[in-house]
């Protein structure tokens, strides 16, 4: 969309109704969010990003004052159980704080149990491949990692409750 903003493609633009990113690191400062922004407007192009859990991507490169990337637009947050709320920025923007170590190991290892589970609780289509669960037990190792996988992004967009914004930032 940046691009095309760049390059003056109004006639696309015009005709782009919407954007959702799914686990989407952040790619600019705040003058690029502020670019971004302004091109949503003007276009009156719906901007959401939606971010499960503790998604480590997200929360990458960190957002400090000596490396200046911000997350732009409205985030559609949702934790394990898919519920969500409408948020400026998602929980924990940082991911390495002492505060939340503790949270996001217990967090990793209910989502080990609830892929044993879930089939049993929403049906048969929710049942997760030897992979997909190998890889929420390397989410113990790293927490967030298992999160980024495309699987709980579909199940948000299934199950996650229903997110009506009214506002793009």
């Amino acid at each position: 969309m940046g691009v095309l903003g760049l390059h003056e493609e109004t006639w696309l633009l015009k005709r782009l109704e919407g954007v959702y990113t799914f686990g989407q690191p952040r790619v600019g400062d705040e003058s690029f969010g502020r670019y971004m922004m302004k091109i949503i407007k003007d276009h009156d192009v719906k901007y959401f990003r939606y971010v499960y859990g503790n998604d480590i991507v997200p929360r990458l490169p960190f957002d400090d004052k000596s490396l200046f990337f911000k997350h732009f637009g409205t985030t559609l947050y949702f934790k394990s159980f898919y519920g969500g709320k409408v948020m400026e920025e998602e929980p924990n923007k940082n991911y390495f704080s002492i505060v939340w170590a503790i949270p996001k190991y217990i967090n990793a290892f209910w989502e080990i149990i609830r892929s044993f589970i879930f089939p049993y609780w929403k049906g048969k289509e929710y049942q997760e491949t030897h992979v997909e669960r190998l890889i929420r037990m390397v989410g113990m190792i790293v927490p967030g990692l298992a999160a980024h996988s495309p699987k709980d992004y579909v199940d948000v967009t299934r199950l996650g409750t229903e997110l009506v914004p009214t506002i793009n930032e």
